[in-house]
């Protein structure tokens, strides 16, 4: 059985209001690529991947692996950041944290995205247990799944969905 956690990135990941902006390091992609030995790094977008090294919050990267690690969860992005990069150029800048083994898919965007997340999980009979994590508030349309950050992703939050995701399994 599959356990997915949908996974919203501003507002969870990257923090908002931003702490800074993204720097101009124009040698960052090559020195990525260099260090991962990943060629692909070259090929993001400059604006994506300072953004996801320089201003996505790392403890917020922590607890999301944690949690990952612990209900062997896969990430499905839900995010705006869907519509801009390919599953391929996120795993990259997921892998910045060693998360891309996690993440599996973009909903796509048929609507709302309360609406895409329902959607998918009504398609995929085969998920056993599931969360939303997001900044937008999606208790009114799936209380038992949904965990609603202010500002990015913080230890309370992590716990409510433990908390979520142990009722499912039990």
């Amino acid at each position: 059985m599959t356990r997915i956690l949908f996974l919203d990135i501003d507002g969870v990941l990257n923090p908002i209001p931003m702490r800074s902006l993204p720097r101009t390091d124009r040698h960052l992609a090559y020195r990525l690529a260099k260090e991962k030995q990943d060629a692909g790094y070259q090929h993001l977008s400059h604006t994506a991947l300072s953004c996801a090294y320089y201003c996505w919050d790392v403890h917020a990267m922590e607890l999301l692996k944690e949690l990952c690690e612990q209900f062997q969860l896969q990430i499905i992005i839900t995010s705006s950041w869907g519509s801009f990069y390919s599953l391929k150029e996120l795993k990259l800048l997921f892998g910045l944290y060693a998360l891309d083994v996690y993440l599996t898919a973009i909903v796509p965007s048929i609507g709302k995205r309360s609406s895409n997340i329902l959607h998918f999980v009504k398609e995929h009979p085969e998920i056993e247990a599931w969360i939303s994590i997001d900044d937008l508030m999606m208790e009114d349309c799936f209380p038992d799944h949904a965990v609603t950050t202010r500002g990015y992703l913080k230890d309370a939050d992590i716990e409510k969905a433990k908390t979520l995701l142990k009722q499912q399994l039990h």
